[in-house]
C-alpha cells in the first residue's frame, strides 16, 4: 500500500509565527497519525489570568473600567460577574470586531426564580489569538442591563493588547 503524508497545517501558517508544520506518516510499519492536531494545539494552550469575581456589591467597571490588559498570544484573561435583571452585565461589544481578541461567555451559576436577592453567575474569557501581532489592540465595551446601562460599575470599557 502506498505511503500517506498528512498536514497538521499548512506550512505558510508556520512561516508566518502559526504551529510548526507537522508531517505524520503513515503506512506499512510506520506508525499512524497517533496525536491529532487538536491535541498538540491544546499544549500549546495559553495561560489564563483571572481577573476576579464581581456582584452588585462591587461591580465590575470598578476594578476593570478604563483598564489595560497585555496578554501574548494565546493567553486569555477572565472574570465572573454575579448578576440579576437590575444589575447585570448582559455582554461585551469588541472593536474592531473582527480583531486578535475573541470573548466567551459561560454561565457558571443559575438563579433559582423566586427567590429574593439570587443571581445568575457568568464567566466571561478574553482571548488573544495565536496569530496576533505585536501592538494589536481590542477596546471590550460592556453592555449593561437596562437599569444599569448608565452606571460606570456596570457599563464600561477595557482595552486588550497583544505584548
Amino acid at each position: 500500500m502506498a505511503d500517506e503524508r498528512r498536514h497538521d497545517s499548512a506550512r505558510e501558517s508556520s512561516e508566518a509565527g502559526g504551529h510548526a508544520d507537522v508531517m505524520q506518516e503513515s503506512g506499512p510499519g510506520r506508525p499512524g497519525p497517533s496525536g491529532d492536531a487538536a491535541a498538540r494545539r491544546m499544549a500549546h494552550a495559553g495561560a489564563t489570568q483571572h481577573l476576579g469575581s464581581f456582584s452588585q456589591e462591587s461591580p465590575p467597571g470598578h476594578a476593570l473600567g478604563g483598564s489595560k490588559h497585555s496578554l501574548k498570544p494565546g493567553d486569555s484573561i477572565a472574570f465572573e460577574v454575579a448578576g440579576n435583571q437590575i444589575y447585570n452585565v448582559a455582554g461585551f461589544t469588541l472593536d474592531p470586531a473582527n480583531g486578535p481578541v475573541t470573548m466567551t461567555s459561560t454561565k457558571v451559576k443559575s438563579m433559582h426564580r423566586g427567590q429574593l436577592g439570587d443571581s445568575n453567575t457568568y464567566r466571561f474569557t478574553f482571548t488573544m489569538s495565536s496569530s496576533a501581532q505585536a501592538g494589536q489592540s481590542v477596546t471590550a465595551q460592556s453592555e449593561a442591563d437596562y437599569q444599569s446601562r448608565n452606571d460606570p460599575g456596570w457599563s464600561f470599557n477595557f482595552t486588550i493588547t497583544c505584548a
